[in-house]
């Protein structure tokens, strides 16, 4: 017996250019800024003083929340790469995601920025435990807001909500290269 040959696979159709749809550049960038700092924060944490317990337990909080906007990123990102179904041009989760990365910039600024801008002029060295405190008391907003951003963006989509969607999401990148870099910083031992 023979079985019959398999005949050419359907072609999916093509989707034009002015349909929404999530963008995979977008959520995969994010995906991969969230595993370069996770990589980072780690680096940082693992090199810290031994006699530093509230950084450690800063840090160890701070990589449990980029590892979850990683791991939701990478599904967005997955997602946007396997599904061509048509959306709406706008989505209310960018909206909510800039009002989370919004809450979460104010408290870093009043927890962490505040800080960071008086003592640049002084010459005085940088604290993990201060540098950090925003990111680690509105992780939860700064990731879900940042990752709502990315994964309300829509490609061929409203402009205000492809500006929300991309301001919202650069910011939420920006508090996460801020946070990393301290911990980078305090990991090499230059600052306290």
């Amino acid at each position: 017996m023979t079985s019959p040959t398999p005949g050419p696979l359907p072609v999916p159709p093509s989707v034009p250019s002015s349909v929404p749809l999530r963008s995979r550049a977008l959520l995969g960038t994010t995906a991969a800024l969230f595993a370069i700092g996770l990589i980072l924060e780690l680096w940082g944490g693992l090199n810290f003083p031994p006699n530093a317990p509230v950084e450690q337990l800063y840090c160890a909080a701070v990589v449990i929340d980029i590892a979850a906007g990683f791991v939701a990123a990478t599904t967005g990102a997955i997602i946007a790469a396997t599904s061509r179904r048509a959306l709406r041009p706008s989505s209310g989760a960018t909206i909510a995601g800039v009002i989370l990365v919004g809450v979460a910039l104010v408290g870093w600024i009043w927890l962490s920025g505040i800080g960071i801008v008086l003592r640049l002029p002084t010459g005085e060295r940088g604290r993990y435990m201060y540098d950090a405190g925003g990111a680690v008391f509105f992780g939860i907003p700064w990731i879900v807001g940042t990752v709502l951003c990315a994964f309300g963006y829509r490609r061929s989509g409203s402009r205000t909500n492809a500006v929300l969607g991309v301001l919202g999401t650069v910011v939420g990148l920006a508090l996460l290269a801020a946070t990393v870099a301290s911990a980078v910083l305090y990991g090499l031992g230059l600052t306290d």
